[in-house]
């Protein structure tokens, strides 16, 4: 079906599963899961441009297919309110892309997995070292994605830009390297909040907007990013 017309999905990803005995249901769910999102970004780089009321869904095997040799997993986008469809394509990936695009996302996508990885742990307190070793992650993500920022040659519309947002991750990755090097949890808090603060999605959206991408943030239901006497979590997306 034609992408411009309304449809109740929109195929971005297929792959097969290996093995002769099926999985079972659980686990190849979990499976499709964790597989379809991390897809996901090879066919909408710019995870902004993706609508809030639009989440990923997959079709598997049942017992019963496989055992007629089917394997194939194929991951969808789709409405998340039952009954809504869908209108024109959310591809955006290097065919649609220009050069500078593809070369901004490719960057932030290095700091949107670092920061993807939080601990499990709600708050600091109750896993410091794996709060510490986050911290790390994301410091030493922060340093590659600068450099790709800084190796690329942009076009002059955009080249202040990226480096004023340059500027504001060196200072942020030297507070998530004080994070992860930190005494205790209330230091911890102090530089992770700094570091927060400075990667705010907000601060990229000027170069966003010079690059021509996506310039709203997305919205996250579980309230990420809370920090101080609480928890503390991602919930952010540069």
């Amino acid at each position: 079906m034609d992408c411009e017309k309304a449809h109740d999905g929109e195929v971005f990803a297929t792959y097969h599963l290996k093995g002769s005995t099926y999985p079972g249901d659980a686990r190849i769910g979990d499976s499709a899961g964790e597989r379809c999102y991390a897809l996901e970004d090879g066919y909408a780089m710019d995870g902004w441009a993706v609508p809030d009321d639009v989440d990923v869904y997959y079709f598997t095997p049942s017992e019963d297919s496989w055992g007629y040799g089917d394997r194939e997993v194929t991951c969808v986008f789709g409405n998340t309110t039952e009954g809504r469809t869908l209108s024109g394509s959310l591809r955006n990936d290097e065919s649609v892309l220009d050069a500078d695009q593809v070369a901004y996302l490719d960057a932030a996508h290095v700091l949107n997995t670092a920061l993807g990885t939080v601990p499990d742990a709600e708050y600091v307190e109750d896993d410091l070292p794996g709060y510490q070793a986050w911290a790390g992650r994301v410091s030493k993500a922060i340093t590659r994605q600068t450099a790709m920022l800084g190796a690329h040659h942009w076009q002059p519309d955009a080249k202040q830009t990226v480096n004023d947002l340059v500027a504001d991750l060196d200072k942020a990755r030297s507070e998530w390297a004080k994070a992860a090097e930190a005494a205790d949890s209330d230091t911890y808090y102090s530089h992770y909040d700094k570091g927060s603060a400075l990667l705010d999605p907000k601060r990229t959206v000027t170069a966003r907007k010079a690059l021509g991408l996506a310039t709203t943030p997305p919205s996250y239901d579980d309230g990420g990013g809370n920090s101080g006497s609480g928890g503390s979590g991602s919930g952010m997306e540069v």
